[in-house]
Order: C-alpha cells, then sequence, then structure tokens
C-alpha cells in the first residue's frame, strides 16, 4: 500500500505496512495522521491533488518501508525516537521533474492532472520504442472520465484509449496528453482526429513533438476545429519523459547513458556485485529503461545476465562489441530465450575465426553463436557511432553504455567518452575502500574536463548513484 503526496516539484510516494503510522507535517502548521487502515483510495489521493498542502518534512515511523521520494534530499538522519525522518527541500528536484511556469490559459489543476498524465506514460517504460512514451487523462465537470497511455509500436495510442474509456463523457470534456497528439497516419489513424470526432472541448499539451510529421500541425488541426488548446503545462517533466525519442528524431542516434561503478577513493570497480540488476535496484531499472545494452567482450568474462528483474520489464537488446570471436560461449549473455543478443565485431576477426577454426575442422564462432539465435555484425571499423547507425536502424531511442565491468578504455573510439558520444552519465559510487589501487575509469578527452549539468544524486541499495547530463558546447 502506498500513499502519493503532492509537493511543490511532484509527487511524493510513501509505501508502508503492518501498523505503521506516516506523518506529514506541512508549511501550514497542520498536521495529516493516516494509519495503515486507511485507504489510499482515488478519492483520498483526488483529495490531497487538490490541496494547497505544501509537504516539508515526512516522518516515518515503525513498521514501515523504505520510502521512494521523486525529488532530492536535502538531509537525512535517524531519529531520536527510533524513526527516520527525511527532511525535504522543495527548492531542489530530480533533473526533468522541476515543475514549469504555467503557461497562458493554464491552471494548478492542469498541472496535476498533467502528471497523472506522465505516471500513465511510464506504465510502459521499456516498451515503446520506436515511439515515445505517451499517457493521456480526460476529465469532465471535475471528474476523470478517461485514462490512456501508449503501450507499444503499433498499438493504439494514449488517446485513443482515454477516449474508449470516457465515452460519450469526452463531449465538452478536457484532454491532457503529454506529448502533442499525432496528425498523420502511420500504424494508426491520427489521434488528432480522434478527439476533433470526440468533440472534446480543450486540450492540454504537455510539450510539442518534434517529429517532422507532426511538429506543431497536431495542434493546429485541434484549433481549427475549434478547440481550445493550452501547450506547454509541466513542460520539463513531459519533454523529460519522452527525452529518449526526442534525441533520437533530431539527431538519428539513440539516446546514450554512460554507466560505471567506482569507489571511494575513485577506483573502477569490475566485480559483478557492483552491477546487482535486483528487483528494484538501479541497475535493474536501467536495463529496464533502456532499450540496448552495450558492453565489451571483456564485460562478458564475468558471465552478467544484462537481464532486468522489473517486473513485466521488456529486456533489453545485449551488444557485445568484440575486438575477436574468442568468446565463451557458455556466457548468459548468449542464452538468447530471455532476450535478444547482437554480437558487434570487425571483418578482420570474422576471418581471423574462420581461418583459425577450417585449420582444426571446427565449426566456426560465428556459425555457432548464429545457431543459438546470437545475431552476428561484422563492421568495416567499430566505433560508437557506426554502432549507434545501427541501434537507430533497428529502432531504439536509448542505449546503456555500461563500463562497469571493464574499462572501455576508448574502445568504441573517443566520440565513447566525450561531449559528442554520451547524453548522460551515471556514477555509482560503491562505500568501499581500494587502497593504493585508485585506478580511474579511464576515460580520455581531448579537452581538460567534461561539464555535467542537472546534476542529481540518490541513494539505493546501499550505493550513492550520481547521474547528470552532459553540458552541449554551442557551435561556433
Amino acid at each position: 500500500m502506498a500513499l502519493v503526496l503532492p509537493i511543490s516539484s511532484g509527487l511524493l510516494t510513501v509505501p508502508f505496512n503492518g501498523r505503521g503510522e506516516f506523518i506529514a507535517t506541512c508549511s501550514s502548521r497542520r498536521a495529516v495522521n493516516l494509519s495503515a487502515s486507511t485507504s489510499c483510495s482515488s478519492t483520498l489521493r483526488s483529495e490531497f491533488l487538490h490541496s494547497s498542502i505544501q509537504v516539508r518534512k515526512f516522518v516515518v515511523r515503525k513498521h514501515t518501508e523504505r520510502c521512494t521520494v521523486s525529488n532530492s534530499l536535502a538531509g537525512e538522519r535517524q531519529g531520536t525516537s527510533g524513526f527516520r525522518e527525511l527532511k525535504m527541500d522543495s527548492g531542489l528536484s530530480e533533473a526533468g521533474r522541476e515543475s514549469s511556469p504555467l503557461p497562458e490559459g493554464a491552471t494548478p489543476q492542469d498541472a496535476e492532472y498533467m502528471r497523472m498524465a506522465v505516471e500513465l506514460a511510464r506504465k510502459a517504460v521499456g516498451h515503446t520504442s520506436p515511439n515515445p512514451m505517451v499517457g493521456c487523462v480526460i476529465v469532465k465537470d471535475g471528474q476523470i472520465v478517461g485514462r490512456g497511455f501508449h503501450p507499444k509500436a503499433g498499438e493504439p495510442h494514449a488517446e485513443v484509449f482515454a477516449l474508449r474509456e470516457a465515452g460519450k463523457a469526452a463531449q465538452g470534456a478536457t484532454a491532457y496528453v503529454s506529448l502533442e497528439p499525432c496528425n498523420h497516419t502511420g500504424r494508426t489513424p491520427p489521434c488528432s482526429q480522434a478527439l476533433v470526432r470526440a468533440r472534446v472541448g480543450r486540450v492540454v499539451v504537455g510539450t510539442v513533438d518534434p517529429n517532422p510529421l507532426v511538429g506543431g500541425k497536431g495542434v493546429q488541426t485541434l484549433q481549427k476545429a475549434g478547440i481550445k488548446v493550452v501547450v506547454g503545462v509541466e513542460e520539463a517533466l513531459c519533454q523529460a519523459t519522452a527525452e529518449a525519442f526526442f534525441h533520437r528524431i533530431v539527431t538519428k542516434k539513440p539516446f546514450v547513458s554512460l554507466r560505471y561503478t567506482i569507489s571511494m577513493d575513485g577506483a573502477v570497480l569490475r566485480s559483478q556485485g557492483t552491477t546487482s540488476a535486483e528487483a528494484g535496484s538501479n541497475y535493474s531499472i536501467l536495463l529496464q529503461e533502456n532499450d540496448a545494452v552495450i558492453v565489451t567482450d571483456k564485460c562478458i568474462l564475468g558471465n552478467p545476465k544484462l537481464l532486468s528483474s522489473e517486473a513485466g520489464a521488456k529486456q533489453p537488446l545485449r551488444v557485445v562489441v568484440a575486438k575477436s570471436l574468442a568468446l565463451p560461449l557458455d556466457s548468459h549473455v548468449f542464452d538468447t530465450s530471455s532476450a535478444p543478443t547482437l554480437v558487434i565485431t570487425d571483418a578482420n576477426a570474422i576471418s581471423t575465426d574462420l581461418q583459425s577454426n577450417s585449420r582444426q575442422s571446427a565449426e566456426s564462432m560465428e556459425s555457432l553463436l548464429r545457431s543459438r539465435g546470437v545475431d552476428v555484425v561484422a563492421m568495416n571499423e567499430v566505433n560508437l557511432d557506426a554502432v549507434l547507425d545501427l541501434l537507430y536502424q533497428k529502432g531504439l531511442n536509448s542505449v546503456l553504455l555500461d563500463s562497469t565491468l571493464c574499462n572501455i578504455e576508448n574502445y568504441l573510439g573517443p566520440l565513447a567518452l566525450s561531449e559528442q558520444g554520451p547524453q548522460k552519465v551515471v556514477a555509482v559510487i560503491s562505500p568501499v575502500l581500494v587502497g593504493n589501487r585508485t585506478d580511474g575509469p579511464g576515460f580520455q578527452f581531448e579537452d581538460d574536463n567534461l561539464k555535467l549539468e542537472r546534476v542529481t544524486t540518490k541513494t539505493c541499495g546501499g550505493v550513492v548513484i550520481v547521474e547528470g547530463y552532459v553540458s552541449k558546447r554551442p557551435v561556433t
């Protein structure tokens, strides 16, 4: 069971069990006490969403499970009464979750319903590529009459599911859509026309779609039909939800997150324990969120599975970049019963493998891999740019470049570790010291440093995770 409360920059979700008690001390000096027997129903949720309470401090007493907080912790300490106390600084938030200024014609209630639409969109995390995650909520007379999200490519879009649930109640209602309704016929009909046919009275759009096939045309179609349209409600949140899709549309490359693990004294850690993919762990969630995970042939010597443990997760494409085809065939990654695997190597490695096994009258590694359902691709030159081009052609929006179990050593080319390569960096700091073995991750740059912005920190499973977005330099 979980209680969802609004805070100035999003929602706070606090799970609890037994007879635990949740206390929220608010800026208005009022306190809300909820026992575990209290039902977290939609009515209760709606009551809090439409209240003016600004939560400043949360105390979770005994018999309480771990809290999951949607914005950064300003401080944390153990209370004298044996309960854990979390202090929230409403001025700090996770990247992409800061509240956007309300555009003209929008209300605080519009922002609340848009956040609900984003929550719905994220139900399909990892499933929608090459499409974006999109959620839709339809509200009439203060009541939600329709909800929907886009489950995966080829299936109806969020607006269609929401309109189906709303039925005739959609007429004159307000539709909240996290991304501009499409205006073209692809695998599915245009959603802008569906909203027009349903005769909705108003449409609130989180952000405009950068896809040239849409790009404001959906908004124009709605306006020409006499429907009131407001654009830009919770825009930063909606853009963050679709950031990988936006990047793919604009650059023709998947969005890349670079991940590595270091000790507290700066040594790169390569042990398999640092890549725990237990359900709820940061690594498991990253594997769920990304369409592919890229590792080198050195990585698979640790025999990782590279599988997410999240319920209902669509497993990522496991991409092994190999200098040679002298690979351990019994590795977990070559078991394709749970997830697909792609081996990328160069033409010389293919030739060497064929010649070596021919002399021994043995089957080539390429043939053995293919017999297990592993796809093998040979490139003239293996570098990150070429790898990303291939993954773009496969329809992938997002890629995790994982250097945890091995040092990438620029094998994928200088772009892999420069400001032109990853869009996001995830550094996992493990609470260990390794003494004088403080060799860093080995990243090399042409310039002195690589600047990150929108940096956030969080703790998960006993490690500290620092995430930041690579600051792009202006084109000169």
